[in-house]
């Protein structure tokens, strides 16, 4: 009697081997697929929030407000100008400081497809979906005079 594995054996032992760790490997790419988009999901939402939160604060900062067209105009209290809430040409939502198209900006949030924002009385309602195709809303209640001429 011989002792060990004829090289049949062997082979289709290593077959084996390398259907169940295959296997696996599909489960584990499937997971970190879900993984990757529920972390995306979740930043999304978070940068969105955080969004919001800025626009309403530099909202309260205003003597009032208008809005028209995607744009924002919050007119300063000093009575210096105005600053400007819009989307620009690479998808960015900013600030601009002074003018609608000034160079002068600071980006709230990246990688949008589109942002909204319509004034009813004293709120403020905002829209803003992502290229990915999220859509986030909130509603923000102004502490402003009367509104404005929408431009």
């Amino acid at each position: 009697m011989r002792k060990g594995f004829t090289l049949i054996e062997a082979a289709v032992a290593a077959a084996l081997v390398g259907v169940l760790i295959s296997a696996q490997a599909a489960v584990l790419a499937k997971y970190m697929r879900s993984y990757t988009q529920a972390v995306q999901e979740s930043s999304d939402a978070f940068y969105a929030e955080e969004a919001f939160f800025y626009m309403g604060f530099i909202a309260d900062q205003s003597s009032y407000v208008r809005t028209g067209n995607g744009v924002v105009e919050l007119v300063r209290r000093d009575g210096t100008g105005s600053d400007w809430i819009r989307l620009d040409k690479d998808g960015n939502l900013v600030v601009s400081y002074g003018s609608l198209l000034s160079g002068t900006t600071n980006r709230i949030m990246k990688g949008l497809e589109a942002f909204n924002a319509e004034r009813r009385g004293l709120v403020l309602f905002l829209t803003i979906r992502t290229k990915k195709g999220n859509e986030y809303r909130r509603c923000i209640v102004l502490k402003v005079k009367k509104e404005e001429a929408s431009f």
